[in-house]
C-alpha cells in the first residue's frame, strides 16, 4: 500500500533532464567584423540557469581560424566564474550556427547581470545588429561588451550599442522548481491516516 506515496513523490521530481538551450542564435543580417579586443555581450537569465557549455559563432568557412580564450563573468565585481579555450579549426559541436565545447556546469542566478566575452577576433568574425541575433526567452541581452585590448580579463566595459552583438555564446538548461516537501509531507500523512 505504501506504493501511493512513491507515485505521489515521482510525479513532484524531475525524472528526466531538461533540454539544452541555445543562448543566442545569429538570423543574418546586420554587421559580420573581426575586432581588435575582447568582445561579447552582457546578459541577464530571467531565471535560475545551469550553463553547460560556452561555444563560439562560425561565420565564413567552417572552423576557426585562431584559438580563442572565452570565459562567463559576473557583473557586480567581474569575477570569472568560469573560463575555457576553444582551438582553432573545427574545434566543438556545431549548433545553431556556434562551436560549443563542455564546461564544468556553471549555475547562473536568474535577475543577476553576467558577461561572456572572448578574445582574438583579428581574424575570426562576430556579428551585431538588430534584428541579426535572437536569444533565447529567457536570456536578456544588456549591452555589448568590449575591451580595448585582447584579454577577457581586462578592461571590460558595457557600451550598449545594437541589441544583438554575438561571437562567444552558451547553451544552458533551466534549473525545474524543486518537489514541494509540504505537498510530500501532506501525502505521507493522508496515507498514514488511511492506513488507521
Amino acid at each position: 500500500m505504501h506504493h501511493r506515496i512513491l507515485i505521489a513523490a515521482s510525479l513532484l521530481t524531475p525524472g528526466v533532464a531538461l533540454a539544452e538551450i541555445t543562448a543566442s542564435t545569429y538570423l543574418g543580417g546586420g554587421v559580420e567584423q573581426g575586432f581588435v579586443g575582447a568582445t561579447g555581450w552582457y546578459f541577464t537569465p530571467s531565471t535560475d540557469v545551469v550553463v553547460t557549455r560556452l561555444g563560439l559563432l562560425d561565420l565564413g568557412d567552417p572552423g576557426f581560424i585562431d584559438a580563442h580564450q572565452i570565459g562567463v563573468f559576473r557583473a557586480a565585481d567581474d569575477a570569472a566564474l568560469v573560463t575555457t579555450s576553444i582551438a582553432s579549426g573545427l574545434t566543438g559541436e556545431l549548433i545553431d550556427g556556434s562551436r560549443f565545447v563542455d564546461i564544468p556546469e556553471l549555475a547562473l542566478t536568474g535577475g543577476e547581470r553576467y558577461y561572456i566575452v572572448a578574445d582574438n577576433w583579428f581574424n575570426d568574425t562576430y556579428a551585431f545588429g538588430d534584428a541579426s541575433v535572437e536569444f533565447a526567452p529567457e536570456i536578456a541581452w544588456n549591452g555589448y561588451a568590449s575591451s580595448p585590448v585582447n584579454d577577457i580579463f581586462n578592461g571590460i566595459e558595457n557600451i550598449g550599442g545594437q541589441e544583438g552583438n554575438l561571437g562567444p555564446n552558451f547553451r544552458f538548461r533551466l534549473v525545474p522548481a524543486p518537489a514541494s516537501a509540504g505537498v510530500l509531507a501532506g501525502a505521507g500523512l493522508a496515507w498514514s491516516r488511511r492506513r488507521r
